[in-house]
């Protein structure tokens, strides 16, 4: 577990210094800055999954800002087969580790690029220049997208 955390940061940091290093913005004409966010996102999306922290995709018209992502409730109507079952031991509190180290690499990202992905949320262009066009890892790109506006507006749990 101790490599995955490594790995996050490591191209967390990588990605953040390239705001100021990459004076010819190579890392995110290449797409090299997307493909982290994108792989990061979705990697914390399987991992929340695995707690089973569920996820309520919203359609875009149903959007209110950071209100993008409701996570499921015991109240909200759906039938949740495992939801009787709660996961512990040394799994889950490993689980509970790499999602926190995950959303720690996020933040790191965003918080570097914070102003450039305000300006890209409100022309529209978050997506296109912060997601990749490919299949996600794990989700949907629209999952991605809505969970990296929470991060945008540090509202993610």
């Amino acid at each position: 577990m101790q490599l995955y955390a490594w790995c996050s940061r490591i191209v967390a940091s990588l990605t953040a210094c390239s705001r100021k290093e990459d004076k010819f913005g190579v890392a995110q004409l290449s797409g090299s800055n997307a493909a982290v966010i994108s792989t990061l996102l979705s990697c914390l999306l399987a991992v929340e999954n695995f707690m089973e922290k569920k996820t309520n995709l919203q359609s875009p018209n149903q959007l209110l800002g950071p209100a993008g992502i409701k996570w499921a409730t015991v109240n909200s109507g759906r039938v949740d087969v495992g939801a009787g079952k709660r996961r512990s031991g040394p799994v889950n509190s490993k689980a509970y580790a790499i999602a926190d180290v995950l959303k720690t690499s996020i933040y790191q990202i965003v918080s570097a690029f914070h102003d450039e992905m305000l300006a890209g949320a409100k022309a529209s262009l978050l997506e296109k220049d912060w997601v990749t066009t490919e299949k996600p890892l794990f989700g949907t790109r629209e999952m991605l997208i809505q969970k990296l506006r929470l991060f945008l507006d540090f509202r993610a749990t």
